[in-house]
C-alpha cells in the first residue's frame, strides 16, 4: 500500500479558511433559530452560536405569533382596528427576543431577531428561502410515530416544506461542555 503525500502542505489556518469559505458559500453564516418562548427551545443557542462564530456569521431568532381570526381583520369599507391580545403577544416576543439578543451579545454572537404572524412551520419555511438563510437550527423532542400520526408537530411540518437544512437538538439529551439541560 503506497501512502499519498500531499504536494502542498497545508496548515491548520489554511484549512479553517478553506472550510469557512465553503460554508460561506453555501450561506451557513446565516443561521435561522426559531423561539417559541420555552427554555427547552433556548437549548439550540449554543450550537448555533458556534456555527455562527466558526462562520463568523451572525444567528437570526425568529418568533411566530397565532394567525388573527378572519372575522377580527378588515373588511371591504370598514377600518381594522388593533386587537389587544395579538397586540400584547407581538410586544412580549419583542421584549422575550431583545432580552435573547442582549444576553447573547457578551459572548460575541452577532444576532437579529424577527416576528410573522401565521403558521409556524410556513413562516420559518418562507423565512428561511427569502431571507437566504444556509440553516434553521431549532430544538425539537421526537415523539412517538402514533402520536405523530394523531399530532404532527412542528417538526414533521418542516420536514416538508423547507429546503434548507436544519440542525436539530433534543433538548432533553443537549449537553454543552458537560452541564445537563436545565
Amino acid at each position: 500500500m503506497i501512502q499519498q503525500t500531499d504536494s502542498t502542505s497545508r496548515t491548520q489556518g489554511d484549512i479553517r479558511r478553506l472550510a469557512v469559505g465553503r460554508g460561506i458559500a453555501l450561506n451557513l453564516n446565516r443561521i435561522l433559530v426559531p423561539l417559541n418562548g420555552y427554555r427547552r427551545s433556548e437549548q439550540i443557542l449554543p450550537f448555533s452560536s458556534m456555527l455562527a462564530d466558526w462562520f463568523e456569521g451572525e444567528t437570526t431568532l425568529f418568533h411566530t405569533l397565532p394567525p388573527t381570526h378572519p372575522a377580527r381583520g378588515a373588511r371591504l369599507g370598514q377600518v381594522h382596528y388593533p386587537d389587544a391580545p395579538h397586540d400584547r403577544g407581538t410586544s412580549l416576543a419583542v421584549a422575550y427576543l431583545e432580552e435573547v439578543v442582549s444576553r447573547l451579545g457578551p459572548h460575541g454572537v452577532k444576532s437579529r431577531w424577527g416576528i410573522a404572524t401565521g403558521d409556524p412551520a410556513l413562516m420559518i419555511s418562507s423565512r428561511s428561502a427569502t431571507s437566504s438563510f444556509g440553516i434553521v437550527a431549532i430544538a425539537a423532542t421526537p415523539r412517538s410515530r402514533p402520536h405523530r400520526f394523531f399530532s404532527p408537530g412542528l417538526l414533521d411540518h418542516l420536514w416538508r416544506t423547507t429546503s434548507v437544512p436544519l440542525l436539530i437538538v433534543n433538548p432533553h439529551h443537549a449537553m454543552l461542555n458537560g452541564d445537563p439541560p436545565q
